[in-house]
């Protein structure tokens, strides 16, 4: 099945690609203004919420000051049964966003301070919003509270912890290399690979947002939403509500669709914990291919679907610690970033990880 899916990929692409070649040309003017409302959405709201953490991430990486609090920390990581160098990645990787912890532990594991076999477990569990998502774009821009933020990232973080420590419990990691104290330096080359580095990670993100701004477009032309909305009366759930989650579900950079759909505040803070620690399809690829390869797809999603219910369900106890009232008023006033309905976007991010995710996984 494997092999017939992978025959026919390039053939469908081929296809689909020549569709929206010719879509965007007969429907230029359409198009064209879409992607300006995308425009506004990254300046106004992603690259001012995200680049602040990205950046900063960058610098703890850089500098060396993420793998020295880790090695500060060892004790509380050894009680967790985390090595100094896995507990400094894992910390890192909670900071700085989805696809680091992935690239962190390949090269640990290249580099013989982890095991591969460490490094392949704990991939999946190194997976985190980080602050720039979660108090930046969910809680301040999206919902006007940046306690709500805060709790969302904390509830990401022991989504990711607790099975981690569990699983180390069942299973210690193996031994691992000796670690002196890292050296923590400053310099100029820290500082601007950092910007850029941020900069870059914005480029990527901000292009998505286009595309899928391109995409929907499309969907509207081939009148996708009718079709959903004929799904969703079957399911009894709003054609905006269906589309915005499985939009955010496979991409997390549409949670603005899930934050518009009208949701009270007691039911969408978990669901939007739900999504950030899920992480979507598409940083699911990312990280796959980015990562160790003797981590398996399948594991690797459901690891990252347990972590999703249980942030849910630590976001849900978490909230009587948000002002919920001041959270809705703010949160009433903020305007619809995206009112599109269609299905098409969530289909075609599937494609663009079909190659990583058919791929045969070998051993080096």
């Amino acid at each position: 099945m494997v092999i017939r899916m992978k025959s026919a990929l390039p053939l469908l692409l081929t296809v689909l690609l020549f569709a929206a070649l010719g879509l965007q040309a007969g429907r230029a003017e359409v198009c064209a203004e879409v992607l300006r409302s995308r425009v506004t959405i990254c300046l106004y709201t992603l690259i001012p919420s995200l680049y602040g953490g990205i950046a900063v991430a960058g610098l703890l990486r850089n500098t060396g000051a993420a793998e020295w609090l880790g090695f500060k920390l060892r004790h509380i990581g050894r009680c967790l049964g985390m090595p100094p160098q896995i507990f400094g990645i894992f910390l890192l990787s909670q900071l700085a966003g989805y696809p680091v912890g992935a690239v962190l532990l390949r090269d640990a594991a290249s580099a013989g301070a982890v095991s591969r076999r460490d490094a392949t477990r704990l991939t999946a569990f190194c997976c985190g919003a980080g602050p720039a998502f979660a108090v930046g774009l969910a809680g301040t821009q999206l919902l006007g509270s940046p306690a709500a933020g805060w709790c969302l990232l904390l509830a990401c973080f022991l989504a990711n912890l607790v099975p981690a420590a569990i699983l180390l419990y069942l299973a210690p990691c193996g031994s691992a290399a000796e670690m002196s104290v890292p050296a923590v330096h400053l310099n100029a080359v820290c500082i601007t690979d950092a910007a850029a580095g941020a900069m870059r990670s914005l480029a990527a993100i901000c292009g998505m947002v286009l595309l899928f701004g391109l995409l929907t477009a499309f969907g509207a032309l081939l009148h996708l939403p009718l079709l959903a909305g004929i799904l969703c009366g079957r399911l009894h759930i709003s054609a905006q509500t269906l589309c915005a989650f499985s939009a955010a579900a496979l991409d997390i950079t549409q949670l603005h669709r899930v934050c518009t759909c009208g949701l009270p505040l007691h039911t969408l803070l978990p669901l939007t914990a739900a999504l950030l620690s899920f992480g979507g399809i598409c940083v699911h690829g990312q990280c796959l291919a980015l990562g160790v390869r003797e981590m398996r797809p399948a594991e690797f999603l459901c690891i990252r679907l347990i972590c999703a219910l249980l942030a849910a369900g630590i976001m849900r106890a978490l909230l009587p610690l948000i002002p919920l009232p001041d959270t809705a008023a703010a949160f009433a006033h903020r305007t619809a970033l995206s009112e599109s309905g269609s299905l098409l976007p969530a289909v075609l991010i599937l494609l663009t990880g079909a190659p990583v995710l058919l791929q045969k996984r070998t051993l080096p």
